[in-house]
């Protein structure tokens, strides 16, 4: 995949996203796309130094070298991968992480995870707002086969970046 491709692949996405109940993720993305890619540079201290270095520490003998981090920008295929690794954490993992739970309630309560027995809680929203949603087996399958198309996508997306390198 190239910048070009990248670039068209992850606008798809956002605006896929800005369009629906995942908004807050793009913006969680874009943020750390804003902040950029931490990279450590070293700047050689001489005796006619242009830059005032402002630390608590002792200051670097003259002639020395200084280590500082700069901030530097992510290419397309970076950012794409960022929203895809978003992606796997905000939506697949909390299918996988829901099928767990009434797994191990199920367990927990000693009945048998069989078709006959299906564990049916509630998913309560923080704040005041008192509003919930209810999981029970049939609603988690169907998340869980969406969960798992995804999965798949999202792994073919981040292999064809990885096979432009």
């Amino acid at each position: 995949m190239n910048e070009n491709d990248a670039t068209r692949a992850f606008q798809v996405l956002a605006e896929a996203l800005s369009a629906s109940q995942f908004s807050w993720l793009l913006d969680e993305v874009l943020a750390e796309i804003r902040r950029g890619k931490p990279k450590e540079k070293r700047v050689r201290v001489g005796e006619a130094s242009e830059f005032v270095l402002v630390t608590d520490e002792l200051e670097p003998a003259r002639g020395r070298s200084a280590t500082f981090v700069e901030s530097i920008e992510y290419t397309p295929s970076e950012r794409l991968e960022i929203l895809l690794s978003a992606l796997e954490r905000g939506v697949v993992a909390p299918i996988s992480m829901e099928e767990e739970i009434a797994n191990t309630l199920l367990e927990m309560t000693k009945q048998p995870t069989t078709a006959g027995a299906a564990a049916i809680f509630k998913f309560v929203d923080e704040g005041d707002g008192g509003g919930s949603r209810e999981s029970n087996q049939q609603d988690r399958q169907k998340r869980a086969a969406l969960g798992r198309d995804l999965a798949r996508s999202l792994t073919q997306c981040k292999n064809a970046i990885h096979a432009a390198e």
